[in-house]
């Protein structure tokens, strides 16, 4: 259960928490869960991409589509986090010592998240965009937490929402930000030592 802290952490829970954010790898093992949940998922969409436009059940293909799209946003998003925790500035460091998570790691727009990150995923942004657009709401939701909101992100986003290229593209992606996210963790493990 998620809700707004009515007393002030305790010392424990500041160390569990910093504990937790500051490893790069914790974000790429949270990325490897979901990035296997979507695995899984594509090979539900396998078969009925192969069907073809013949194929009559594309609610069902809507469906897992848009859930797949949602595991691979968030498993990228923890990888590009485990990359930019490696790299965190010590006032960020602090802010986490402190018990709060930094800006840098409040968001879910995957673009910004590279760019910060200083990586390159090798594919275009417009990907990263609609992988951002099915992560903060649909995959999740009927519509955007605003209306503005609809026309900007509908008009590059969600035009062609499903692609049968996203089975080819995605995972190259994913696999590209966890190997960044593993060497991330890796540094960060030698700096402990």
């Amino acid at each position: 259960m998620s809700r707004k802290a009515t007393r002030p952490a305790t010392s424990r829970e500041v160390k569990q928490f910093a504990a937790a954010i500051r490893d790069p790898s914790r974000w790429r093992i949270a990325g490897d869960a979901l990035a296997i949940a979507a695995e899984v998922l594509a090979l539900d969409l396998a078969p009925i991409r192969d069907l073809g436009k013949a194929h009559t059940d594309i609610q069902r293909h809507w469906g897992v589509h848009q859930a797949w799209l949602l595991l691979v946003g968030l498993a990228l998003e923890n990888y590009l986090k485990a990359i930019l925790v490696a790299g965190l500035a010590p006032s960020e460091l602090e802010r986490i010592e402190r018990g709060r998570l930094p800006s840098a790691l409040s968001s879910h727009d995957l673009r910004k998240l590279a760019y910060g990150a200083r990586v390159d995923l090798g594919g275009p942004g417009a990907d990263l965009d609609r992988l951002t657009v099915a992560v903060t709401w649909a995959s999740r939701y009927p519509g955007p937490k605003d209306a503005a909101s609809l026309e900007s992100e509908s008009s590059e986003s969600l035009h062609g929402w499903i692609s049968d290229r996203d089975l080819e593209r995605f995972p190259a992606c994913l696999s590209r930000a966890r190997a960044l996210a593993d060497q991330a963790g890796h540094t960060y493990a030698e700096s402990r030592r």
